[in-house]
């Protein structure tokens, strides 16, 4: 029987010194680069890589600082990811229905549950766009105003999407994500990309990202440093981040 892959790896673009440089000892270097060209090509101010995309929306909740009890929303077709990671807070996902053209969330739906529930510790909103479709960012946009909840963006099918002109990532939201997994582009290699323009938001990804370790820049010992958090390690490899780079 003939076995047709769902995808096939390739390195035919790759340039060959990115790798060796990543591979030797200019990791940073490349994780610096990969994360300053993504935030010029989405037209964001912050750029935070890591390793996949659930430990993007692990650092984007851990930003906002859910606390225990807090309701997110987000659509019942949403990646199980998303609401596992919202349970780690010990918070609720909330799940509202999707417009049966597009799979997308139901823009009415959504003011149909604020107005009718209105959930009790309402933190904010995590919305997909499937297939890499945007939903009406202007409409949306009112909805979440009005309703003063913070919004975090799954942007994992959305790299490159666009809403009138613009891309998304590059709106209102207080965060993004992206992946760069191989399923969805065609690289050997595994990254994801959380973007937002919010000074306060950028810092805890970052602290967070690598252990919540707050060194004292004053300090001239490098071993010396301090825990402010239950921190995670996130922080993707240079050769990874050269892959992502390059294709």
């Amino acid at each position: 029987m003939l076995e047709i892959p769902f995808y096939r790896k390739s390195i035919d673009s790759i340039n060959d010194s990115y790798l060796r440089s990543a591979m030797a000892d200019n990791c940073s270097k490349f994780i610096n680069d990969f994360e300053n060209d993504f935030k010029k090509y989405i037209g964001c101010e912050y750029a935070v890589s890591t390793i996949n995309a659930y430990t993007a929306i692990h650092l984007a909740l851990c930003a906002v600082d859910i606390k225990r009890g807090d309701k997110i929303l987000c659509s019942v077709n949403i990646h199980p990811s998303i609401p596992s990671a919202i349970r780690q807070f010990d918070a609720e996902p909330i799940f509202v229905d999707v417009d049966e053209t597009t799979y997308n969330l139901d823009l009415d739906k959504l003011q149909e549950t604020l107005k009718e529930r209105k959930v009790k510790k309402l933190r904010g909103i995590v919305v997909s766009f499937i297939g890499g479709q945007p939903i009406d960012m202007d409409k949306f946009a009112q909805i979440v105003r009005k309703n003063k909840i913070f919004v975090i963006e799954d942007a994992t099918d959305a790299l490159g999407a666009t809403f009138k002109n613009k891309r998304i990532g590059s709106f209102n939201a207080d965060m993004t994500i992206f992946s760069f997994m191989p399923f969805r582009k065609n690289i050997p290699a595994q990254g994801a990309m959380l973007t937002t323009n919010d000074d306060e938001l950028y810092e805890k990804a970052i602290l967070m990202r690598n252990h919540a370790i707050k060194k004292d820049e004053t300090k001239t010992i490098e071993y010396l440093y301090d825990v402010v958090g239950a921190g995670c390690d996130y922080n993707i490899s240079g050769v990874d981040a050269a892959y992502c780079r390059t294709v």
